[in-house]
């Protein structure tokens, strides 16, 4: 790294890292008279990946096949985020093999043993899901006969594909009356696959999904492609595999590069939170472009990909990029986003390498599973009197999480190093009073360094209290004035308990 460039960097950090000088005003809007998007209770969502220790320190004891599932921190963990997506995926999930026939195993699991899933082991795994209220989501192999060797799955696109292992596991699957919420099949495959190929594999897996599952209500679903964003082979690939082929459709987003020396500086950029829209929306304009009833799913996601960035990814500034993208894909009415990955890689939520800690995203994380509702309320800005719009804060509203009585939260991003005077501008159709009640709960998560492993809600540093108990995490009820402090260089959600939103009675 050349000198101009870290010094570059050093001095983002101290002036992120000084205290405020001034304030900026920032007037939303919240139209709590309609909603205007659904997702659903199992938004928040994260995977487990196949990786092994061979791929760095952050993958120790992180692959689906060795993560200690009877760690008592890691269900309590996984517990309070239920009924979370718990999706088994990554790369190598293309050279994966499942022993289902002790008398007649796969040649894969001889030849890659830690790509080897066993009966015994998947049933460890969905009593993990079932123990902790999770929804498992297991991904197969598309790539079993078209010549798998060393790490390089496909190596022979165009051959036929092999589904005789995956037909084991899944007639093993229902047999046994395992649960199972769904399955996806490849990951990553647009640039080795033609859309005609996935569609067809896709085709035969949902034949056999209705096969061995006749009863609808207890079919897992699935979902797919799992591609990273390429908005012509996803349209291709729909239209091959035709209507009611996949329940969900599924897609990677990733804003960084883990070896990135400038990711520190996209986390908080206005910039990156214009990218994940302009990413997302030719994604969704070909799901709707093809009359697909799927929901729409991001199957896996962090700040940096390449394992992420230690000191960034696992860090308080991630949760610029997270919160922010959580709330900006909820409102575009997306049903799940999957984090990559619950533990593993240094884009962890939990480190498993530290007794499984939480870091500062799993409780960004919590918080918002906690607090948003799935049915979304618009939020924009309003231009004040004396000021500009400002992209760098943001903000989403949802009706409060387990309430039917007009509560609703705002979830917001300040990546000002300022202070922001917020204004609310109600304007109701309903002929009550233009405000937000009375009360609101203030969520500040903030900390004194941006690349701190830790995270301050309203000031006090979250740790938990034993190996089961999670800290405290309530807000701070304060009265509704005519505008609301949001610290500098913070993240979190205001709670308006009081309403009487119309949307969300």
């Amino acid at each position: 790294m050349g000198v101009g460039r870290l010094g570059a960097i050093c001095l983002v950090l101290l002036a992120c890292m000084a205290p405020a000088q001034a304030t900026v005003t920032v007037a939303i809007a919240p139209y709590i008279n309609a909603v205007s998007a659904t997702s659903s209770d199992s938004y928040v969502s994260f995977n487990f990946d196949w990786h092994t220790a061979s791929e760095g320190a952050s993958w120790v004891n992180a692959s689906v096949l060795n993560i200690d599932f009877e760690n008592p921190r890691l269900r309590a963990l996984a517990r309070a985020m239920a009924p979370a997506y718990l999706r088994i995926g990554g790369s190598e999930g293309d050279l994966a093999s499942y022993l289902v026939n002790t008398q007649a195993p796969p040649s894969d699991c001889a030849a890659m043993p830690e790509f080897c899933l066993t009966m015994p082991r998947w049933r460890q795994l969905i009593e993990f899901c079932q123990d902790t209220g999770l929804r498992l989501v297991f991904g197969l192999n598309i790539c079993a006969g078209r010549n798998n060797t060393g790490a390089l799955p496909c190596q022979d696109p165009n051959a036929p594909w092999n589904g005789t292992n995956t037909f084991e596991l899944l007639q093993y699957t229902a047999q046994n009356n395992l649960t199972v919420a769904g399955f996806e099949l490849g990951n990553e495959k647009q640039g080795v696959l033609s859309p005609q190929l996935a569609a067809d594999a896709f085709i035969q897996t949902r034949a056999w999904i209705n096969q061995l599952w006749p009863n609808a209500t207890t079919r897992p679903k699935l979902v797919g492609p799992d591609l990273n964003p390429r908005a012509d082979w996803l349209r291709a690939f729909l239209t091959a595999a035709g209507p009611g082929t996949l329940d969900a459709v599924t897609y990677h987003l990733y804003i960084g590069y883990g070896v990135s020396p400038d990711l520190l500086q996209q986390l908080t950029a206005a910039s990156t939170f214009g990218f994940i829209g302009r990413v997302a929306g030719p994604i969704q304009r070909s799901q709707l472009a093809t009359a697909s009833t799927a929901e729409l799913w991001v199957g896996e996601t962090a700040a940096a990909w390449h394992s992420g960035q230690s000191g960034t990814c696992n860090a308080f500034i991630s949760g610029f990029w997270y919160l922010n993208q959580l709330g900006m894909l909820a409102s575009t009415g997306h049903k799940a986003h999957c984090r990559q990955a619950l533990v593993g890689g240094n884009y962890a939520l939990v480190n498993q390498t530290n007794n499984f800690t939480p870091n500062p995203d799993y409780y960004t994380g919590l918080l918002y599973h906690r607090l948003m509702g799935s049915q979304y309320i618009d939020v924009p800005q309003q231009e004040p009197q004396s000021a500009d719009l400002q992209a760098d804060f943001r903000s989403y509203g949802a009706c409060t999480a387990g309430t039917h009585n007009g509560s609703i939260t705002i979830a917001y991003v300040n990546s000002f190093n300022e202070t922001v005077d917020l204004l609310l501008r109600i304007q109701r159709l309903d002929g009550l009073p233009d405000n937000l009640g009375n009360t609101f709960s203030a969520y500040f998560l903030t900390s004194p360094n941006l690349q701190s492993l830790t995270v301050d809600l309203n000031g006090v540093t979250l740790h938990m209290l034993d190996e089961t108990t999670l800290p405290n995490l309530s807000g701070h009820q304060q009265p509704v004035g005519s505008s609301i402090t949001i610290p500098a260089l913070s993240y979190g959600f205001l709670v308006f308990p009081d309403a009487k939103a119309a949307a969300c009675s």
